[in-house]
């Protein structure tokens, strides 16, 4: 009697779209809980007795240049770990590591220990690069880039509806309860994962120990390869880029003397995150029927274009119109030069290689604010505008020379089964 392979079909389709589903919900807790502090860390930083809000400015400043750094340096390492033992493994590692410490920096007595317990949420954290890892490791070949698409939606949703809650309770049960709310938050979105998601993970027959020289010889012959190289470069100006103007959009926005600064700034950064993550979904969707390295140029001249009349903004609502087509452009951005990573190495390489990813992200975050600083301090405010779009149309070309005819997108065509979905 033959199997019905139709049947079977239906319960693999199924099973991959559940898992999707569960790794989305719990990506977009994750980020929330952990974006719950972004509000008043300088706010808490004064509570800790600097009370200058100069260095309370400067110290907060310190503790997240601190996370992003040892998180640079400790992603590739825990992308090689989960390539080895399991995408899932390092994914609850992340979640649960970063509750934890987060949870404890609502116990902290002065801003040393914060900045302590920041630098130690960067080496244990860093939960984005393993789960789009087991995302694309539990997708059929052809529906990686969708995946990549909707756990970069879930990234911008979580980033831009938790400060919102964050200052809310913040503001009802204070600074260190929400610290400790936050890690909660994270920690129940690991069980969520734990229980609800399945992977068929085979480890390496014969793995090399982790921290053996060869072990390093390969991650730096993988990153530095023709096939990820090009895409971590890419990947480092396109999150840069609209970095560079995190420290001096809240300053621009009060100088039109409209509204209250924190209002105003805080409805900026939700209108970035809310179309980006509308456009990171639909990229996703559309890797199926586009080249992704065709959308990727086309984002990065987008990008650059929208970026160029905000020299001239003299008031909100065009700010908020050109921000909110510059979001489309950047989630875009994020999902396909993801999504190009997911295609491109081999599953047994993609841990590793998402790690990659997510030190490029640390870095960018870490130096990408220093850099528009020091750009508004020597040229002025609306200097930084001309400097991303420079950064991302000379992108558009690198591309072009670099990575054209080299995406496996579109896919081949799915089984009736899958298409379905």
């Amino acid at each position: 009697m033959q199997p019905d392979t139709t049947t079977s079909e239906h319960a693999a389709s199924a099973h991959w779209i559940r898992n999707l589903a569960v790794i989305w919900l719990a990506q977009c807790v994750t980020l929330m809980g952990f974006s719950f502090v972004f509000p008043f860390v300088p706010l808490f930083v004064q509570e800790l007795g600097i009370t200058d809000p100069a260095q309370a400015a400067l110290w907060a400043g310190v503790s997240s240049t601190a996370q992003g750094l040892t998180m640079f340096l400790a992603s590739p390492i825990w992308g090689m770990i989960g390539d080895r033992y399991g995408r899932k493994l390092n994914v609850l590692r992340a979640m649960i590591g970063g509750g934890v410490l987060t949870s404890l920096s609502g116990l902290v007595g002065n801003v040393y220990q914060l900045t302590a317990l920041r630098l130690l949420t960067g080496l244990a954290s860093g939960s984005v690069a393993p789960t789009m890892a087991l995302a694309a490791s539990t997708s059929p070949k052809h529906r990686i880039a969708f995946t990549i698409g909707a756990v970069q939606s879930a990234l911008f949703l979580g980033t831009t509806i938790g400060p919102l809650f964050g200052g809310l309770l913040a503001d009802a049960v204070g600074y260190r309860a929400t610290f400790m709310i936050a890690g909660g938050v994270v920690i129940a979105a690991a069980l969520l994962l734990l229980v609800f998601v399945q992977e068929n993970f085979q480890r390496p027959m014969e793995p090399k120990p982790i921290f053996a020289r060869q072990a390093f010889t390969d991650l730096f012959s993988l990153i530095s390869s023709r096939t990820l190289a090009p895409l971590l470069g890419t990947m480092f100006i396109v999150q840069i880029a609209p970095m560079m103007m995190f420290t001096i959009l809240p300053v621009l926005l009060v100088s039109f003397g409209q509204g209250s600064g924190a209002t105003t700034t805080g409805i900026a950064f939700a209108i970035l995150g809310i179309t980006s993550a509308i456009a990171a979904y639909a990229t996703g969707w559309l890797s199926s029927r586009m080249s992704l390295i065709k959308m990727l140029v086309a984002a990065c001249l987008g990008a650059g274009i929208f970026y160029l009349p905000l020299i001239s903004v003299n008031s909100i609502l065009p700010l908020y119109i050109f921000l909110g087509i510059g979001g489309i452009f950047q989630g875009v951005l994020s999902s396909s030069t993801n999504g190009l990573v997911g295609l491109m190495l081999p599953p047994e390489k993609q841990a590793t290689g998402f790690g990659a990813t997510q030190s490029t992200f640390a870095l960018a975050l870490a130096i990408g604010p220093l850099i528009g600083a020091g750009i508004a301090t020597v040229g002025g405010l609306r200097s930084v505008f001309p400097f991303q779009a420079a950064a991302l149309l000379a992108t558009a070309a690198i591309v072009v020379w670099l990575l054209a005819g080299r995406d496996n997108s579109p896919q081949p065509s799915a089984t009736p089964a899958e298409e379905s979905t």
